[in-house]
């Protein structure tokens, strides 16, 4: 069986409104709702897994992608996150986003999901899930470069969900 990523929010390749910013549920202009998330067939040696979500038109000019949610150490037996698992599920290890560039690093809603926003056009976003085969010891907060090296050499399968979202 392959590893699949699924979701609700993402319908014929579109993110729903709710989960960025026309859905009004919105902090400082940061959407806050995350959608909700399912999976399966992770590889049986997996112990742990890592969400990334990523734009990667926010800054296509300058060749790099805007990280939306960062969640380490997903424990092996889980395989789905509810919607608005990013500010209700207090075991979820959640690094910071790049709203760090315009807010300040120590606001909580730089420390979890923090959705699409596009100012012009239409983006298209990546949620991607890692199997590892270890959990990686992440503290709340942690920096996406930090994970990165930590991830390396234990990454045993990877799904992809891709989705856009316009304003």
């Amino acid at each position: 069986m392959a590893f699949t990523l699924k979701s609700t929010a993402v319908i014929d390749g579109k993110i729903a409104d709710q989960y960025g910013s026309c859905g009004g549920d919105n902090i400082d202009g940061i959407p806050q709702l995350s959608f909700p998330l399912e999976w399966k067939g992770a590889p049986k040696e997996t112990k742990s897994f890592v969400l990334l979500f990523q734009d990667f038109d926010n800054f296509a000019e300058d060749g790099f992608s805007f990280l939306h949610w960062a969640a380490a150490d997903i424990p092996a037996s889980t395989v789905s996150l509810p919607e608005d698992a990013g500010r209700t599920e207090e075991w979820l290890v959640q690094g910071k986003n790049g709203w760090i560039l315009e807010q300040p690093h120590d606001k909580p809603i730089c420390n979890r999901y923090g959705g699409p926003a596009p100012l012009a056009g239409c983006h298209e976003y990546e949620i991607k899930l890692y199997a590892l085969s270890e959990s990686l010891g992440m503290k709340p907060g942690f920096y996406y470069g930090e994970l990165r090296k930590k991830m390396r050499g234990k990454v045993l399968d990877t799904a992809i969900l891709c989705g856009t979202y316009e304003k």
